[in-house]
């Protein structure tokens, strides 16, 4: 035929780039084993460009594509909103400051008061609060926000 281009000859670099693009495309999983292996039997012995081609027909140009599209056309992920505090660090903090007044008040009335069984449980249960508050706000840290909460999008955006 008139418009047709002749027969195009490959070399071994052809080749080694063809097998390696059906490696990529068995590793995303578009190949299984036994179709990988008859096509790079293929594409070992493709001696024109054309041969190659019909091996490459059915797959996407890119072996990296992601539905069809390169990664660098596929949209981000989605990722999760942050608010802009961190209330569990908050409320850790109060907690911590609570902790301590109650355990500096219920200690001074156990000391003033004439060692008070009750005073002694409520030091206690200050230094407990206290503990666990500052436990709590050491692993929030403060400077990372939390994930923001689904709401439903307003009527009319």
């Amino acid at each position: 035929m008139a418009g047709e281009r002749p027969e195009v000859r490959i070399g071994d670099a052809e080749r080694d780039r063809a097998v390696e693009l059906l490696r990529e495309h068995m590793v995303a999983g578009r190949l299984d084993a036994t179709e990988f292996s008859v096509r790079t039997g293929q594409a070992l012995t493709s001696r024109t460009q054309r041969e190659l081609d019909r091996l490459f027909t059915d797959l996407p140009r890119d072996p990296n594509a992601i539905g069809g599209m390169t990664r660098w056309q596929a949209p981000p992920p989605d990722r999760p909103q942050v608010t802009g505090f961190n209330w569990i660090f908050i409320v850790s903090v109060a907690a911590t400051l609570f902790g301590v007044v109650l355990t500096l008040g219920n200690f001074a009335g156990y000391v003033a008061g004439g060692k008070d069984i009750y005073n002694l449980i409520g030091t206690i249960i200050g230094i407990a609060t206290l503990l666990a508050g500052f436990a709590a706000a050491a692993v929030t840290r403060p400077g990372r926000a939390l994930p923001a909460s689904r709401r439903r999008p307003a009527i009319g955006r």
